[in-house]
């Protein structure tokens, strides 16, 4: 296990190396408490997937010979005020949070009554309101609960159960039920992303990148990570019989990882980039800036455990949902650094969920 949040940690994103503890937090919760906690953690991430993809745009050349290989660093900022969230939503409870909401039923029904109360209570979805740190909020505090926990606002309710052929029904009081969920990156200002990427060219005014990594194992609780991404720029120029003073490409790319059947994410980006070298080859500085709109999309899936009666087996709940990342457009500028083989660059992206990315390569081109 340690080996493989290493690995993550070296050549994924900091969200994976916390895969454990998500996985661990997240089914504490259900349908739009769960949706509401991860939102912010799901925007930083597909900001950082569609960043670090290019710092120069092809030559307008029919063959020119460009391979760099490369590794590529994000981060993204979370912002501030998606600390905490406030929604009204839908939850099922466990069975020891219905004995919370119906202490008053436990000593006035009779056990085979009130063990049908909270079959009731447990085997349906309740809208309730719900509130409290999201997963960049703060860290759980049992001696802090107004702040450091998630809660799930019961409203006052007739609940209906049956006993053999008999139908009864309970009032149930309003009353919160504090989940012992709190943030788990309060401390992270930004969130880190990092893959390795090929890009090779240049034919027909066209390069070509990749980022892969083989399947890797993180745990049998967790299960196999695997990453995949894609991408293409063009010059049009190639086209143009007319010389242009400088480079510039449109792109797309795409991507999408997995983390066992637990999480995937998806990223696509396209847009116009301009770039102009400066210097010869091999000792060269190239200002860069680019244009994009982009998406984002991470899916979760996981089982819910609610606790039926003592004698019946558990109730288990799929739960699967996804969440769209924030942004939808980026504005890229930066500079490109040469030094014979070597290559650096670094670059600000503007957008709702900015970002700073950095890259460092070998680059065979003559």
């Amino acid at each position: 296990m340690k080996r493989s949040l290493l690995f993550i940690f070296i050549f994924v994103i900091g969200s994976c190396l916390m895969a454990q503890s998500l996985d661990q937090t997240i089914q504490n919760l259900t349908g739009d408490a769960a949706k509401s906690y991860v939102d912010p953690m799901v925007s930083v991430f597909g900001a950082n997937m569609n960043g670090a993809w290019f710092h120069q745009a092809p030559k307008a050349k029919l063959l020119d010979w460009d391979l760099e290989i490369s590794l590529v660093v994000m981060a993204s900022a979370f912002n501030n005020n998606e600390e905490t969230f406030n929604v009204d939503g839908r939850f099922m409870f466990t069975r020891e949070q219905a004995r919370s909401l119906t202490t008053d039923y436990e000593t006035q029904l009779p056990p085979a009554q009130y063990d049908a109360l909270l079959d009731a209570i447990t085997s349906q979805y309740f809208t309730v309101n719900i509130y409290g740190p999201t997963i960049t909020g703060k860290q759980y505090d049992s001696n802090d609960l107004d702040n450091t926990a998630i809660h799930i606002g019961f409203p006052q309710t007739e609940v209906h159960y049956s006993v053999g052929s008999s139908d009864q029904v309970a009032q149930v009081n309003a009353m919160p039920i504090v989940l012992p969920v709190g943030g788990l990156l309060y401390d992270y200002p930004a969130l880190p992303f990092v893959a390795p990427q090929i890009t090779i060219g240049t034919l027909a005014g066209t390069k070509l990148s990749l980022r892969y990594l083989p399947d890797t194992q993180l745990s049998e609780e967790i299960g196999t990570l695997q990453y995949f991404g894609i991408g293409i720029q063009h010059n049009p120029a190639f086209w143009i019989p007319i010389p242009i003073p400088v480079d510039f490409s449109l792109s797309f790319f795409t991507q999408s990882l997995h983390v066992g059947d637990y999480a995937t994410a998806s990223a696509t980006s396209y847009g116009l980039n301009v770039s102009k070298t400066f210097g010869p080859r091999l000792m060269s500085i190239t200002p860069y800036a680019g244009i994009s709109y982009e998406t984002s999309n991470m899916e979760f899936k996981y089982t819910y455990l609610v606790d039926n009666s003592i004698t019946s087996a558990p109730i288990t709940s799929n739960i699967k949902f996804d969440v769209d990342g924030g942004n939808e457009a980026r504005t890229t500028i930066g500079l490109s650094f040469r030094a014979a083989l070597l290559n650096f660059n670094i670059d600000y992206n503007m957008a709702k969920y900015s970002s700073l990315t950095t890259g460092i390569g070998i680059n065979f081109s003559w």
